[in-house]
This record gives C-alpha cells, structure tokens and sequence, in this order.
C-alpha cells in the first residue's frame, strides 16, 4: 500500500515538475516572440522613416467622380393605382408577436483613460465625453514641410513606446463600436485637441492611422501637408491621386497638384471602409418625431441627434453602404416598440403593404437638389431627422423596416433615374418580379404612392435596375 501511495506521489510530481518546465519554457518562447515582432517593427518603421526623408514625385490629383444626380420628378404622381389581388396570400406565414430586442440594455460605460499614462485629456466625441491617457512624448512638433520634416518626425514618434497610445485609441474606436471611418474621426478629433497646427495634426493622423493597420499618405501642398487616404467602397465627390492602382483621396484640401511617395508602410495596411456591422454607441441625445398611421394611431420614434452629426460627417459613398447601416439601439428599441404591434397577426404580404403605406403617407417627399442642392444620400435614421425625403432614402429606411421587423430578404434596385426595393416572400405571388441569383424577389416601392407588393412604376416595368445586395 505504501509503495502505492509513493508511486502516486511520484507521479503528481513528476507531472507538475513537467508542467513548469513547459510553462516556463512556454514562458520564454512568448517573451521571445514579442522581442522578435517588436525587433521587426522597430526595423520597419526605420526603414519606412529613411523611406520618407527621399525626394517625392509630384502628382496631379483628379477630381472625385460626381453622385449619380437621377433626375426625378419634383411631385410624386398622384394618381392611385389598383393594388394587386393576392387570392394565396392567407397562405403566408403571419407575423408573430416577438419582440425581439426589446430586452434592458445598460448604457454604454463612459471610457476611463489607462492608468499607464502620465497625462490626461478631456475630449467631447458627438457628445460623448472622453478621458484620453496620453505621454508628452506624443507631442512631436513636425520641423519642417519636407520629406526631411516628416522623417524626422516618425523617427521620433516610433524612439518612443507610441504602443500603449495607440492600443489606447483603439479601445476607445471598441468601445464607441466604431467602424473605419469613425476611428478616422475620433483620431482626427484627437489631434486637433492636441496640436493647434494643422500640420501637427495631419502628420499625428497619418502616424496614428499607419500603426492602426489602415493604409495612408501625406502629401505637400502649398507648404502644408495633406493627408491622403485610399477607401474600400467608391466615395463620390471628393478628388484623389492614383497611386498603384489605388484611388487616395485629398483629405480637407481643394489644390491639385501635390508631391507624395508610393510606398505603403506595411502591405498589410487596410483601406478605409465606411461599412459597419455594430450599431454605434455614443451617448444618446433623444430627439422624437411623431407619425399619425392611417389607422388614426400616434406613434413616436425616436433617434439620437448626436448619431446625426456622427453621420452628417461621412463622405457619401456608393449606396450600398447605405443600405446596409445598422440604426442605433435608441432609434432600433423605438421602431420594434411602435410598429411591431401594428404587424402581428398578419400576413407577410399585409405586413409588407402596411410598412409600404407607412412609407407613402408619413414622409414628405422633395427632391435633394430642392432640400440640399446637391445630391445627398440618407442614413435609416436621417429620414426620423430631416423633413423631406425622396427615392433612395425611402427605399433604405424601407429595408431596414421589413429586415427588422419582418426578417424577409430584400434587394435594392437602382434604375437609372429611381431608386426602390424588392422582397423575397415565402410563397409564390402575382406580381412585378426581379430574378437574382436564382430567387424570385417581389417589387415593393416605397416612393409610388399606393402601390402595393408587386407593383413597379409605370415608367420603370421594362427597365433592369442594378441591384444592390443587402446583407
């Protein structure tokens, strides 16, 4: 029996000597590791600062391709079409009473800056404030509108551990739930609140968004420096400079001829994409807009006027980002409150004619070019905000609707001169349909007042649209 117990005894010991020296190993690997990749980033940031003190090319930039302006009519045609009889529509599945999302979510903790840091500064982010831990060090002034000038500068931010102020940024861009063009916003933010220079901030932007893994430039223009930057998705408008097949577009600068390089400091550095997959997250400031349905009932929705601006400062990229932006939980909570009452019971079809009718009678339509003078795209939430709205705006908020409420599959359709929509419903209807990749979508417009499911603008029955896949 004793000889067991000092077999087993043994044993254990063994395994737990033969533990700690793997962890101990594993230990050391680690450290190693991390002393590899920080040797290799040192060595990339010398070469890519040696890199920018060489003469720059000059280069012309071209101008931003003009948003598509569809003309289209200035009062939507008043007559009222025949809505289409749907004899197999009782045969859909009905609306159902979940409320999903409706459950108490706290609200977002404001950011508290790391402890790490020597410094800290208060910011306001779209009402949103903000403690940023910054080090001085992060206070490099640029000595010169030189490629020496730039040099030098990276040369000295990169002597310094630049590492925790950038792990900094991007734990307040997770918190914010931030998507790229955000994290630009809040980097932009941030260096006009630590540099009065408008070179300061552009080289602080351009260090900052390189060590974040996104692809920029700088270029000299009229002895300032611009900041340069290529996007996934087409923004329109904006001029750019070609550069190895990439478009970088001139960032808050109305010159055309600039000197830049044409080395990215790392391949691996990401474009900026204005898509985002999380509902933004800074603090709520409640406006409502209130609709009388045409059953006589009021509902309120509401919308965070701080989101408005967060998006009024997005370029206006191609339309499918359009379609494809997720609400705020405020705006979200409030839509699944107030309109999915009035769906349950009913069919897809009637949940579907009854978001369409939502759309024709509670938003006052006027063409951009009246309401901007310029063509501008809306957000889902912007229709809560501005009092006029026309095609494409409709057809967003329409799909977001029918997505969120009704879970259906939907499409855009971008004619030449209109912009609608088209559901897949789970069943065979009557009705204007639209193949797409093997799937039979039903028209549903938005803009053409009294149409029901299945019905297309006279004008449009024989064209093909594009069609935007919304996810």
């Amino acid at each position: 029996m004793k000889t067991k117990i000092y077999l087993s005894v043994c044993l254990v010991l063994s395994v737990y000597f033969f533990k700690a020296q793997n962890n101990k190993e594993f230990e050391e690997y680690k450290k190693n590791e991390a002393k590899a990749f920080q040797d290799y980033k040192e060595k990339e940031n010398k070469e890519f600062a040696n890199f920018l003190k060489q003469r720059w090319a000059p280069f012309t930039s071209k101008k931003g391709q003009p948003a598509p302006i569809n003309p289209k009519p200035l009062v939507i045609p008043t007559n009222v079409p025949k809505p289409i009889d749907q004899p197999n529509k009782d045969n859909l599945p009905l609306v159902k009473p979940e409320l999903k999302g409706l459950e108490f979510k706290p609200a977002p903790q404001p950011f508290v800056a790391s402890d790490k840091f020597e410094s800290k500064k208060a910011i306001v982010f779209y009402g949103t404030p903000l403690s940023i831990g910054y080090n001085p060090f992060i206070l490099q002034h640029v000595s010169s509108i030189s490629e020496d000038g730039l040099g030098n500068y990276w040369d000295l931010m990169c002597s310094k551990n630049y590492s925790t102020f950038v792990n900094e940024i991007e734990a307040i861009s997770v918190s914010l739930s931030l998507n790229d063009w955000g994290k630009y916003l809040l980097i932009k933010k941030i260096s006009e609140q630590f540099h009065q220079n408008k070179n300061d901030q552009v080289c602080l932007q351009f260090f900052i968004l390189n060590q974040l893994g996104f692809d920029s430039k700088v270029a000299k223009a009229d002895d300032n420096f611009v900041l340069l930057l290529p996007t996934e998705e087409l923004v329109y408008g904006i001029s750019f400079i070609p550069i190895n097949g990439k478009k970088y577009y001139v960032i808050n600068s109305n010159g055309s001829s600039f000197y830049t390089f044409n080395k990215s400091f790392s391949s691996k550095n990401k474009s900026i994409s204005f898509n985002s997959n999380k509902a933004l997250t800074i603090n709520d400031d409640i406006k409502q807009k209130v609709f009388t349905l045409k059953n006589g009932k009021t509902i309120i929705i509401d919308y965070n006027a701080n989101a408005i601006n967060y998006l009024n400062d997005f370029p206006q990229a191609e339309l499918s980002v359009f379609f494809n932006y997720p609400v705020t939980e405020i705006t979200e909570m409030s839509i699944l409150r107030e309109l999915k009452p009035q769906l349950i019971g009913l069919s897809e079809i009637d949940a579907v004619n009854f978001l369409l009718s939502f759309l024709h009678s509670s938003f006052e339509y006027k063409t951009d070019d009246l309401q901007f003078g310029r063509e501008k795209w809306f957000y889902p939430e912007h229709l809560f905000f501005y009092p006029f709205s026309d095609c494409e705006d409709r057809s967003i908020l329409f799909a977001y609707l029918v997505k969120s409420l009704l879970n259906l599959e939907v499409i855009g359709l971008n004619y030449e001169n209109h912009v609608s929509t088209a559901v897949l419903f789970n069943g065979d209807l009557k009705g204007d349909k639209i193949v797409y990749k093997n799937k039979s979508y039903l028209a549903c417009d938005p803009t053409f007042i009294g149409a029901s499911v299945g019905m297309t603008m006279p004008q449009f029955i024989n064209a093909a649209p594009k069609v935007i896949e919304i996810k």
